[in-house]
């Protein structure tokens, strides 16, 4: 099934799921960056575009934004859009949704009290935005014209800029990390694309959330071994560039890539960690032992537990084995296999 046929160009992409109150961000681009917390800020399941949550922007209170501190891949001297999701709990004030912060400023995407707008580029659109309600809204630039949208709708006015837009950092929900000029409301779909600017004249949004793969590959698992789970990896014919993993768990695998181009499929056992002192164990974890090389085995947590802090069990060849006084239950699976190679495949 195809993705985004620009996806990579995507420099960061907040899908903004998680739990009630829940407080981890995460990057679904290519780059995976870390989402600093600024206060405590929460997704939050009262609204939500897509999926079940959206992140609740309480920056207005001093109470939480997100920061992006790997700006890797975010200078801009040409194309680009900048886009989410809004549901503003109100209007009237400067409401600052996300931009780049730098010392000498950069675009930042805007609610000016009614109208949107990016501070230092564009002039403010000419239809309102109104509270409690979902809008899309992006910035763009193509060769040097700079447009904002509001659910679709092309600005009247077109200004220009050739200006190459360079990042210290990136901010979610006000202007700068101190909270300045806050958003109210919540926000859903961040996604920057830099080197393509994907609208240019009146659009209908998407009624469907932002894709997090360009293409996939599908195929079938001949050989079990085994083994139930395998870790898919999917590496560039021409480059040897690891463009995607995914973990399969029955006789098929999928895995979303970040290209279009040929792709090596490789199979290997899932494997979560060697086995060593101390470690946390949760179901379903796979463990090998210290030295797989010697005792090339895999194995199952199925009673969770902490290992023993100093000794490593004797690893059976079939059945379980207790580790750290019996809190902890390995269940052998199999004996480990040589990865295997698919390919090449064609993603779609």
């Amino acid at each position: 099934m195809a993705g985004d046929t620009h996806f990579d160009k995507v420099v960061l992409l907040l899908k903004c799921e998680g739990a009630n109150n829940g407080t981890v961000f995460t990057d679904s681009s290519f780059y995976n960056r870390s989402i600093r917390n600024v206060g405590s800020p929460i997704t939050s399941t009262t609204h939500a575009k897509f999926g079940a949550s959206s992140f609740y922007s309480r920056a207005w209170a001093d109470d939480g934004l997100l920061c992006v501190d790997d700006t890797s891949g975010m200078s801009f001297p040409g194309d680009l859009t900048m886009e989410c999701w809004i549901y503003p709990a109100d209007t009237g004030a400067y409401r600052t949704i996300f931009g780049i912060s730098n010392a000498g400023g950069a675009p930042a995407l805007t609610v000016d009290g009614t109208h949107l707008l990016v501070y230092s580029v564009t002039a403010a659109h000419q239809t309102a935005v109104t509270a409690n309600a979902w809008h899309h809204v992006a910035f763009t630039r193509s060769g040097t014209n700079c447009n904002t949208f509001l659910d679709g709708v092309k600005s009247t006015t077109t200004n220009t800029s050739s200006e190459t837009f360079g990042a210290t950092r990136f901010i979610i929900g006000a202007s700068t990390d101190s909270q300045g000029d806050p958003f109210k409301g919540w926000i859903d779909e961040v996604r920057i694309t830099n080197g393509y600017c994907r609208y240019t004249a009146n659009f209908t949004p998407s009624v469907t959330e932002f894709e997090a793969y360009m293409a996939q590959v599908s195929g079938n698992i001949s050989e079990s071994l085994g083994i139930a789970s395998w870790r898919v990896s999917a590496h560039k014919c021409a480059t040897g560039l690891r463009v995607g993993t995914a973990v399969a768990t029955g006789s098929t695998y999928t895995v979303d890539v970040a290209s279009s181009d040929p792709v090596n499929i490789t199979l290997s056992p899932k494997i979560d960690y060697k086995w060593s002192t101390s470690k946390v164990a949760v179901l379903g974890d796979f463990c090998v032992p210290s030295a797989p090389d010697t005792t090339p085995r895999l194995y199952e947590c199925t009673t969770a537990g902490t290992t023993s802090s100093t000794t490593e069990p004797t690893w059976p060849s079939s059945g379980t084995v207790a580790d750290g006084a019996g809190a902890l239950v390995w269940t052998f699976v199999a004996d480990l296999v040589d990865p295997k190679c698919l390919g090449p495949k064609i993603p779609t």
